[in-house]
């Protein structure tokens, strides 16, 4: 948003946005922490330290949903708008981290599924869903079609601040 000087078409200001998320990350690491904690405590009610769990990996899935959200309200915001950019590279680009995102996405709701259902669930105990759900996923190697270093080494950016690393 902010190389392609459109922070205007973003639903959230983008000074925020990273703002925002590492506070999601912080709130489903301690959550994910704690309860796992909780497990190797010898008197631990694992129930509980497993509800603690999932709730963390909740959390951390409803902020990465959003994150989508973000990214395709973006995008189609940005549809009909002219940008300097090379306006091929940059819309890939955006394809691509929508792409990953959606198929990171449906990895971490299989994960959760898998975790609730424990050691001995349905998902665990039967090979092919680890196939296709978490390997196979994880094998579409989506940035090595479109690398974004090579979308963003020949454009000079919008606001030179970025460039410098100041933002």
């Amino acid at each position: 948003m902010q190389y392609i000087g459109a922070d205007d078409l973003s639903p959230v200001r983008p000074t925020r946005i990273t703002c925002l998320f590492v506070i999601g990350d912080l709130i489903s690491f301690i959550l994910q922490g704690a309860g796992g904690s909780m497990e190797a405590s010898d008197d631990a009610n694992m129930t509980t330290a497993n509800h603690i769990i999932l709730l963390g990996l909740g959390i951390q899935l409803i902020f990465f949903f959003f994150f989508i959200f973000l990214t395709f309200v973006f995008h189609s915001r940005t549809r009909d708008w002219d940008v300097k950019a090379n306006e091929g590279d940059w819309k890939r680009l955006l394809h691509v981290l929508e792409a990953s995102s959606v198929l990171i996405f449906i990895r971490s709701i299989y994960r959760i599924i898998q975790f609730a259902q424990g050691f001995d669930g349905y998902l665990i105990s039967h090979e092919v869903f680890l196939y296709l759900f978490d390997s196979l996923l994880m094998l579409i190697l989506l940035f090595s079609f479109v690398h974004p270093g090579t979308v963003f080494e020949e454009q000079e950016p919008e606001n030179k601040d970025i460039e410098m690393g100041l933002i």
